[in-house]
């Protein structure tokens, strides 16, 4: 539910504070392609049962598995990640504009980049510019100061192994061939939930062919 994740919100250019960044961590680091490579049986196993080898029996593993992914992913989002973000929001307030329009004599409108200020010639039409970026200078120094303090570097890297775990779960799970019609129900709405379907089309035509052969 997505693109490396940013390591903070300080790190963005142009994005308003915190909350601009999603708090569904799937949707920034993105489901993996899932034409992965069909695992072999013996590669399935249960402490209970030891080996999985029928087909139903793999896929009822591994759905087991993708599930718990997602609701450790759901559970640190709801209970520590976005709480964080709310936290740094309030703790650092929206960052300033980091983009300035200036209108020279002759009526030309011009947009400037904060980032850019150094690069301007030193001349006072474009102290606005510099001005904005002194302000998000130290707009960004206070959302540093604010992730240090909350531990804001450890609660990214716990979402993201969590994103990764969720993402190795839903590959094992579009791999493994749907043994009935509710089990390709089950992936394709998974795929419906990516934002590119590709990686998933031929997996689904497999299941779907095998299914009505």
């Amino acid at each position: 539910m997505a693109s490396a994740a940013t390591s903070a919100p300080a790190c963005a250019p142009s994005s308003g504070n915190a909350s601009s960044f999603s708090t569904s961590r799937r949707h920034v680091l993105g489901f993996a392609a899932a034409a992965a490579i069909v695992a072999p049986a013996a590669a399935f196993s249960s402490p209970a049962t030891g080996l999985v080898t029928s087909q139903p029996d793999r896929w009822s593993f591994v759905r087991a598995q993708f599930e718990a992914a997602r609701a450790a992913v759901e559970a640190f989002e709801d209970g520590t990640y976005r709480p964080g973000v709310e936290r740094l929001n309030k703790m650092t307030g929206p960052a300033p504009e980091s983009r300035v329009t200036l209108t020279d004599k002759s009526g030309t409108a011009r947009t400037y980049s904060v980032y850019d200020a150094a690069e301007l010639p030193d001349w006072r039409f474009y102290d606005p510019v510099r001005v904005a970026g002194q302000a998000h200078a130290e707009w960004v120094e206070r959302v540093r100061a604010a992730e240090v303090r909350i531990g804001w570097d450890a609660i990214e890297d716990r979402m993201r192994l969590l994103d990764s775990a969720e993402s190795e779960a839903r590959q094992h799970l579009m791999a493994v061939p749907a043994p009935d019609a509710a089990a390709l129900v089950f992936k394709l709405r998974l795929a419906l939930e990516a934002e590119d379907m590709d990686g998933d089309r031929e997996v689904l035509t497999r299941d779907a062919a095998s299914l009505s052969a």
